[in-house]
């Protein structure tokens, strides 16, 4: 395979440690050993030695959810996400990509997102409602623009209550998280990269109201050469500084907040749980902060739905543990999903909307 030399040392190493298989939330929700990154090591190893095929392992290096549990808690370094990353863009490159993800990625190619043709009408109308001259883009995301129309109405909303003048765009463009999530960062990843970092660069501020897009604003692109003079933040930390202070305390009952992995633990910010703790006093899971536990994806709920809905009710078991009787969720996928599958009658609320009541 044509991979870097550190995936193929961090190969060599992951095969035999299981000192992350306990943390893996796919792992956690399908009780499988073909999810740890063990076993997924193995399965490249062998690949790499002429053993296997890369398509015949090549199913399961899309079970990842490339969280990186695994390499937060590896004490020895080794990062397997990245290889598991650099085997997916092999994939891509040579044809061997399961027959669902060529879909999606034909679907990013054409339409711009792995979703759907064109906007929920709903979403095009508050959007189209919404655009106006600033220099301060609120970004959503596609995950939120094509599948959350709730994620969407309430950033719209909390934006304008907490005095921000913002536009946003009907046509905004692809981060390029998608096709860097299914393909690595290849030719085709980095266009949508340039694309979208040109368009951003007519703003000064870029409020990013999903983790994965912000990260991969704030890592990928610099690692690829694409380079944009907007200023970049969370929605999280705009709305810490521009209302924290304004916060209403008090909310009722027991909750705990869902954090996003790609800001708490991936970017190490922890503005979205400054803004919970402004609200009351949160009943944490176990595995909170730069542990936290993925709970769910909407562009993997494409192609294994039945695991994701598992992981999400996974998640939900850890906040029931907790005594919570209300989730605050960040991300518009972790939303969805843990709205679609609470067996536990947790109420589920949208950060922005805990923000907007504590505004009110």
């Amino acid at each position: 395979m044509n991979m870097s030399v550190r995936a193929k040392e961090t190969i060599d190493a992951c095969r035999f440690c299981w000192m992350c298989r306990h943390i893996c939330p796919i792992g956690r929700a399908t009780g499988q050993e073909r999810n740890t990154a063990r076993a997924r090591a193995l399965a490249l190893s062998m690949v790499e030695r002429g053993a296997e095929k890369l398509n015949s392992v090549a199913e399961n290096l899309y079970e990842c959810a490339l969280c990186n549990a695994c390499t937060h808690d590896c004490l020895t370094g080794w990062e397997p996400p990245a290889f598991t990353l650099e085997a997916r863009r092999e994939a891509a490159l040579t044809g061997a990509m399961p027959a669902a993800i060529g879909d999606l990625v034909r679907r990013c190619m054409e339409w711009g997102n792995p979703f759907a043709p064109a906007l929920p009408e709903e979403t095009a109308k508050a959007l189209r409602e919404e655009e106006r001259p600033s220099d301060t883009l609120l970004y959503l995301g596609e995950s939120a623009r094509y599948k959350s129309v709730a994620s969407v109405r309430q950033a719209l909303a909390v934006m304008k209550k907490s005095g921000a003048g913002f536009t946003v765009l009907a046509e905004e463009p692809s981060s390029g998280y998608a096709l860097h999530f299914l393909t690595g960062d290849t030719e085709e990843t980095v266009a949508q990269y340039k694309k979208c970092a040109q368009v951003l660069g007519q703003f000064k501020k870029i409020v990013v109201a999903d983790g994965n897009d912000l990260l991969v604003m704030r890592r990928y692109y610099r690692e690829a050469g694409v380079e944009t003079a907007a200023e970049t933040v969370s929605l999280w930390r705009f709305l810490s500084e521009q209302a924290g202070g304004r916060l209403r305390r008090g909310m009722q009952g027991a909750f705990t907040l869902q954090e996003s992995c790609a800001l708490a633990r991936d970017l190490e910010e922890d503005d979205a749980h400054a803004l919970a703790a402004a609200l009351g006093e949160p009943a944490e899971m176990l595995l909170h902060g730069k542990e936290c536990v993925f709970a769910g994806s909407l562009l993997m709920n494409e192609y294994i739905p039945e695991t994701m809905a598992c992981v999400a009710a996974r998640r939900l078991e850890d906040a029931a543990r907790a005594g919570a009787e209300r989730v605050l969720v960040c991300d518009p996928s972790e939303y969805e999903l843990m709205r679609a599958n609470n067996a536990h009658g947790i109420e589920i609320v949208g950060l922005a909307e805990a923000v907007l009541e504590a505004l009110s």
